[in-house]
Protein backbone atom coordinates (compact mmCIF):
# COMPACT_ATOMS: atom_id res chain seq x y z
CA UNK A 1 0.00 0.00 0.00
CA UNK A 2 1.38 3.71 -1.18
CA UNK A 3 1.35 5.60 1.88
CA UNK A 4 0.81 9.26 0.86
CA UNK A 5 1.57 12.04 3.33
CA UNK A 6 0.43 15.02 1.92
CA UNK A 7 -2.09 15.57 -1.61
CA UNK A 8 -2.71 19.45 -2.67
CA UNK A 9 -4.04 20.37 -5.99
CA UNK A 10 -2.86 23.38 -7.90
CA UNK A 11 -4.15 25.26 -11.19
CA UNK A 12 -1.49 26.67 -13.36
CA UNK A 13 -1.02 27.98 -16.45
CA UNK A 14 1.69 26.99 -18.86
CA UNK A 15 3.64 29.47 -21.45
CA UNK A 16 0.85 28.98 -24.02
CA UNK A 17 -1.86 29.94 -21.51
CA UNK A 18 -3.57 26.97 -21.10
CA UNK A 19 -4.75 25.88 -17.83
CA UNK A 20 -3.62 22.75 -16.25
CA UNK A 21 -4.02 20.85 -12.97
CA UNK A 22 -0.91 20.37 -10.65
CA UNK A 23 -1.14 17.64 -8.18
CA UNK A 24 1.37 17.92 -5.20
CA UNK A 25 2.10 14.59 -3.72
CA UNK A 26 4.27 14.50 -0.54
CA UNK A 27 5.61 10.61 0.36
CA UNK A 28 7.89 9.59 3.69
CA UNK A 29 9.50 7.07 1.52
CA UNK A 30 11.43 6.76 -1.86
CA UNK A 31 9.99 3.78 -2.58
CA UNK A 32 6.25 4.91 -2.28
CA UNK A 33 7.06 8.07 -4.45
CA UNK A 34 8.62 5.82 -6.99
CA UNK A 35 5.83 3.55 -7.22
CA UNK A 36 3.50 5.88 -7.77
CA UNK A 37 5.68 7.82 -10.41
CA UNK A 38 5.44 4.35 -11.96
CA UNK A 39 1.80 4.58 -12.39
CA UNK A 40 2.20 8.61 -13.63
CA UNK A 41 4.37 6.88 -16.42
CA UNK A 42 2.28 4.73 -17.51
CA UNK A 43 -1.38 7.03 -17.38
CA UNK A 44 0.49 9.53 -19.56
CA UNK A 45 1.14 7.35 -22.36
CA UNK A 46 -2.95 6.54 -22.49
CA UNK A 47 -5.33 8.41 -24.12
CA UNK A 48 -9.00 8.82 -24.04
CA UNK A 49 -11.73 10.91 -24.85
CA UNK A 50 -13.22 9.95 -21.15
CA UNK A 51 -9.81 10.19 -19.16
CA UNK A 52 -7.78 13.22 -18.10
CA UNK A 53 -4.71 12.94 -19.64
CA UNK A 54 -1.77 13.25 -17.67
CA UNK A 55 1.27 15.73 -19.27
CA UNK A 56 4.29 15.00 -17.37
CA UNK A 57 5.16 14.73 -13.95
CA UNK A 58 8.46 15.25 -12.22
CA UNK A 59 9.96 14.90 -8.68
CA UNK A 60 11.91 16.61 -6.28
CA UNK A 61 13.54 15.37 -2.53
CA UNK A 62 13.13 17.58 0.16
CA UNK A 63 14.99 18.12 3.43
CA UNK A 64 13.92 19.61 6.50
CA UNK A 65 15.89 19.91 9.93
CA UNK A 66 14.01 19.56 12.85
CA UNK A 67 16.32 20.13 15.82
CA UNK A 68 19.40 17.68 15.08
CA UNK A 69 17.24 15.57 13.02
CA UNK A 70 17.25 16.00 9.32
CA UNK A 71 13.66 14.65 7.96
CA UNK A 72 13.30 13.92 3.95
CA UNK A 73 10.29 14.21 2.23
CA UNK A 74 10.10 13.10 -1.18
CA UNK A 75 7.46 14.90 -3.71
CA UNK A 76 5.76 14.26 -6.95
CA UNK A 77 4.25 16.70 -8.79
CA UNK A 78 1.87 15.39 -11.76
CA UNK A 79 0.51 18.11 -14.36
CA UNK A 80 -2.95 16.96 -16.11
CA UNK A 81 -5.68 18.34 -17.91
CA UNK A 82 -7.50 21.24 -16.59
CA UNK A 83 -11.32 20.41 -16.07
CA UNK A 84 -12.85 23.38 -15.63
CA UNK A 85 -16.48 21.96 -14.40
CA UNK A 86 -14.45 20.57 -11.31
CA UNK A 87 -14.14 16.45 -10.41
CA UNK A 88 -16.41 13.85 -11.57
CA UNK A 89 -17.29 12.87 -8.27
CA UNK A 90 -18.47 16.60 -7.41
CA UNK A 91 -20.39 17.09 -10.46
CA UNK A 92 -22.66 13.51 -9.80
CA UNK A 93 -23.47 14.15 -6.10
CA UNK A 94 -24.66 17.66 -7.17
CA UNK A 95 -26.51 15.97 -10.28
CA UNK A 96 -27.67 12.88 -8.76
CA UNK A 97 -27.40 13.29 -4.95
CA UNK A 98 -26.96 9.29 -5.16
CA UNK A 99 -25.15 7.72 -2.20
CA UNK A 100 -23.71 5.00 -4.18
CA UNK A 101 -21.20 7.79 -5.98
CA UNK A 102 -18.47 5.89 -5.21
CA UNK A 103 -19.34 2.61 -6.68
CA UNK A 104 -20.41 3.77 -9.40
CA UNK A 105 -17.14 6.11 -10.09
CA UNK A 106 -15.55 2.74 -9.83
CA UNK A 107 -17.09 1.30 -12.44
CA UNK A 108 -17.21 3.80 -14.50
CA UNK A 109 -12.96 3.99 -14.08
CA UNK A 110 -12.93 0.57 -14.65
CA UNK A 111 -14.66 0.38 -17.90
CA UNK A 112 -12.61 4.07 -19.17
CA UNK A 113 -9.11 2.07 -18.37
CA UNK A 114 -10.30 -1.15 -20.24
CA UNK A 115 -11.15 0.45 -23.10
CA UNK A 116 -8.22 2.66 -22.98
CA UNK A 117 -5.90 -0.01 -22.84
CA UNK A 118 -8.10 -1.88 -25.60
CA UNK A 119 -7.52 1.04 -27.94
CA UNK A 120 -3.53 1.03 -27.24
Amino acid sequence: MILCTKIQVFKGQLEDKTYVAVKWLAFKSKDDMNEYKTQAEVLSKLRHRHLVSVLGYCTEEMSTKVGDEELKSYCLFIVSDFVEQGDLRSHLRSKFNSPNIPHILINVGQCSSKAALKNL
